[in-house]
């Protein structure tokens, strides 16, 4: 660490593991360590006690023209240093979100500033320290959220938690309508909340997402009332959706796949590609044709002749 420090005054770019996340900030003298050219900080194996963390004064700005930020575990300090006096040069983010309690305290304080050159954001979850996070309001997380990623164009996102707290608050109008690029990276998510996140990111351009079946509250449509259901519901809510990447975990590519990719195209005009991952899915060509030639699909098939067209392996 005291090598880092001699030359802090020349540091651009820094990949480091700390023990105790105050002798990143502070010397062998106890004196403030400040990082006036650095851009680029990775922080990993983070483990130290929050308890031991020291405050940097308010007055110092540590990290004056970061560019990209990267934390591999929960954020250790007691106030916004790592984000202080960047707002104009943070680009591109990347964090783990775990509201112990002591973040939860904090959390306030280092997203209360808008980072107006913040276009990436990948938010991680930190499940394996924490399955239940405690939030003292969702109003106030949202805010802060919304603080985080107000002009991010691609956000990345670990967590249906998280997810789920980002279309709550966009429905809310509290913000979030910046993003053109999402990419959730869990595996269950049935087509209502695909629709839901579309409804409320309306401006997104492109989703990446994975699938599971539908969602239990659909239980009650058949079959037959499924397609006119979803256009009733979601026809008009606007979507911009242009290149939807759908990934298959330990889903099998079935009957009900086809109806996902049918239904989506129904209810966004703009979709003009369907990515699937992995590749080698026999079949979708035929079984899609026969969907628009009988069945509930039919009545819509002058609009969805696009479809076969639009998938790729």
């Amino acid at each position: 660490m005291g090598l880092v420090h001699k030359s802090a005054s020349t540091l651009q770019y820094l990949d480091i593991g700390v023990t105790d996340p105050s002798t990143f900030l502070y010397d062998a003298k106890n004196d403030v360590v400040v990082y006036p050219k650095l851009q680029h900080l990775h922080m990993s194996h983070c483990v130290g006690n929050d308890q031991n963390t020291r405050l940097v004064p308010s007055d110092v700005v540590s990290f004056p023209v970061l560019r990209s930020l990267k934390i591999s575990q929960s954020y250790k300090y007691f106030n916004e240093v790592l984000f202080r006096g960047n707002n104009a040069t943070l680009e591109y983010l990347e964090f783990t979100l775990c509201m112990n309690s002591q973040q939860e305290r904090n959390i306030g304080h280092v997203f209360e500033n808008v980072h107006t050159a913040l276009h990436h954001v990948i938010l991680l979850n930190d499940d394996f320290y924490n399955d239940n996070p405690r939030v003292t309001s969702h109003d106030e997380l949202s805010r802060l959220l919304n603080n985080l990623v107000s002009n991010a164009k691609r956000f990345v996102i670990t967590s249906s938690r998280w997810l789920n707290y980002v279309i709550v608050a966009a429905q809310q109008g509290h913000g979030f309508q910046n993003i053109r690029v999402l990419e959730t990276k869990f595996e269950k998510m049935s087509m209502l909340n695909v629709l839901n996140i579309l409804k409320a990111l309306p401006a997104v351009t492109r989703l990446r997402s994975g699938i599971s079946g539908m969602d239990p509250s659909m239980v009650h449509i058949t079959a037959d009332e499924l397609p006119d259901h979803i256009v009733s519901t979601y026809g008009n809510m606007g979507s911009n959706l242009q290149v939807w990447e759908m990934t298959f975990f330990n889903y099998r590519f079935e009957d009900e796949t086809i109806d996902y990719i049918l239904l989506l195209a129904l209810v966004c005009p703009s979709l003009h590609r369907v990515e699937l991952i992995p590749k080698a899915v026999p079949g979708y060509h035929k079984k899609i044709t026969e969907a628009l030639e009988s069945g509930p699909y039919n009545k819509y098939a002058s609009q969805l002749s696009r479809v076969s067209d639009i998938i790729y392996e």
